[in-house]
């Protein structure tokens, strides 16, 4: 009886294709009966395994595993894992749904840190992840990442790839794959003085966003659901440059084709989440809700970009092909007049740019506001430098921002409080021992910077917020403590678009704004650090 509740579950969450020998195996084999899954769920999942006792090295300078140092086997690294494994994975998937198992308190790391030490291994669903929180051994582990650095794949976005008969990007692609699409859009993408050549299009984007701002402002000056508005902005912004077309996603009227660009981008963050809570393969077997959204949208964000991208590169061929020279500067010309990418590269890679430049983008514009709304004095601060530099009725020029060195303070300060990726992870591919431990080839390591970035040993104060620490002549930190935007050849490849962004928006935000916090939030942990609830700021017009 409680195997056919569970498949009822099963099936009233969209898995109408979930075989039944498959069933059986699962559920017969790992869970005898509904009562023994609750029992080991109730045991409250996601707490530390506290059942051994851990000799721990200082910290954090690198060593071999050829070290003549006692080095302790990968099993006796601290666990955190759910109590019962797989079944009670399973059982809390049934009872509260897919989000359940990832959608959790940020501060939940925090606490594992302080309970078991620098280094924690946490089980996934697809095996371990190793997690640190140590600058020493974020060092130790960027040094070791060689020539093509790896990282934790998002399984359900190359299945997509693999499905789809499409190439992979310069965001999913390993090894030379990777290189190539790097070497082939670094040039334009992570150089300041290319970059600059967009001011004019960003800002034209962020009047609109200003504009949008003001009509919806509620009567009590708070403005409901900033963050999708900020999520518009975004999308409207990168599909300027990447795609070299106004979408025009900030108008009060919305055409079909914009509402489902939005909705699907939205689906590849969300439900992606909801996809990293069982292994691919079970998600293919089962034709599961999250893998057929997830597949869906990536679809149509596809589609929508190889018709902008597309039909512009066969526009520039066809100029190629009669004898014309390519002298335009947008995004895509350049990468047709290179010529190190085919077609279909050229459209997957700008669709891989294109989806992880929006919410990462946004939520950082959203945690940045909330800072300086709580932070009145700072928030002044900003404004008084921006006043001084930028003349009254004038939009901000690559230039002027050259001369905010607090913007940047302001800027950085929040990326250390409120990192929009929580961590950074890679997979190497030989052992390395951290903090006495061996960790073998293959595992993923998530260097934790939310844990680094908020740690008393590595910042004074780490919970206040303090543009101040980050000027010229003011305390050095170490250099791996906060890294926003990853380390090493493998960084973000947008970070320098993202941070022209940043500045743009937030200086226009704060020529035309006071804002106020009105209540302080917390954050939660799911592939972003997102607010765990409303952040009702106010914009009060300035004087």
């Amino acid at each position: 009886m409680a195997s056919k509740v569970m498949l009822f579950s099963l099936r009233s969450r969209g898995l109408k294709r979930f075989p039944t020998n498959f069933v059986e195996r699962v559920f017969t084999q790992h869970v005898r009966n509904i009562s023994t899954c609750k029992a080991l769920y109730n045991q409250c999942p996601y707490e530390p395994e506290q059942n051994r006792t851990v000799t721990r090295k200082a910290s954090g300078v690198a060593a071999s595993v050829s070290s003549t140092d006692t080095v302790r086997s990968f099993d006796e690294i601290p666990s955190v894992k759910i109590p019962g494994g797989l079944p009670a994975m399973v059982y809390r998937f049934l009872t509260k749904g897919w989000k359940s198992v990832f959608d959790l308190p940020s501060a939940l790391h925090l606490r594992y840190f302080e309970q078991l030490g620098p280094i924690f291994k946490q089980q996934m669903a697809t095996g371990w992840l190793v997690c640190i929180n140590s600058p020493d051994d974020f060092q130790t582990v960027f040094h070791e990442q060689g020539k093509y650095p790896s990282r934790i794949p998002v399984d359900i976005w190359v299945e997509h790839r693999e499905v789809r008969g499409k190439p992979v990007g310069v965001l999913l692609g390993e090894q030379e794959t990777w290189h190539k699409h790097r070497s082939a859009l670094g040039k334009r993408i992570s150089r300041p003085v290319e970059i600059g050549r967009y001011v004019e299009e960003m800002n034209d984007v962020i009047t609109n966003l200003v504009g949008k701002m003001r009509l919806t402002r509620q009567p009590d000056l708070v403005i409901k659901n900033l963050d999708e508005e900020l999520f518009k902005w975004a999308m409207e912004s990168v599909s300027r440059v990447f795609f070299d077309r106004k979408l025009n996603l900030l108008s009060s009227h919305l055409q079909p084709e914009g509402k489902a660009f939005i909705q699907s981008v939205h689906s590849l963050s969300h439900d992606t989440v909801h996809a990293m809570a069982l292994p691919i393969h079970w998600h293919r077997r089962l034709n599961s809700g999250p893998y057929k959204k997830v597949l869906g949208a990536w679809d149509t964000v596809f589609e929508i970009a190889e018709k902008y991208v597309g039909d512009k590169i066969r526009d520039l061929e066809t100029k190629v092909a009669a004898g014309e020279k390519i002298t335009e500067e947008s995004f895509v010309a350049y990468l047709v007049r290179e010529g190190k990418l085919n077609d279909e590269e050229i459209i997957s890679s700008l669709t891989e740019m294109f989806s992880a430049a929006i919410d990462t983008v946004s939520n950082t514009v959203l945690w940045t506001l909330y800072l300086l709304g709580r932070n009145q004095d700072k928030q002044q601060k900003l404004y008084e430098e921006i006043c001084n530099t930028v003349p009254k009725g004038t939009q901000p020029t690559k230039e002027h921002i050259d001369h905010l060195p607090y913007l940047k303070g302001v800027i950085r300060e929040s990326l250390r409080i409120f990192p929009v990726a929580p961590g950074v992870a890679r997979v190497l591919d030989h052992d390395i021992v951290i903090q006495g431990f061996n960790v073998p080839a293959g595992n993923t390591i998530n260097c934790l910077t939310v844990a680094s970035g908020r740690d008393e040993k590595n910042f004074d104060d780490p919970l206040e917020f303090r543009p101040e620490r980050w000027l010229q002549g003011g305390k050095k930190y170490h250099p791996y403590a906060t890294l926003p935007f990853g380390f090493g050849i493998r960084m973000c490849i947008g970070r320098r678009f993202a941070e022209q962004e940043l500045y743009l928006i937030i200086t226009r935000i704060m020529q035309q704004f006071q804002i106020e916090a009105t209540k302080e939030v917390g954050s939660k942990h799911t592939i972003f650090l997102t607010p765990d609830g409303e952040m009702d700021l106010k914009f009060s017009d300035r004087k």
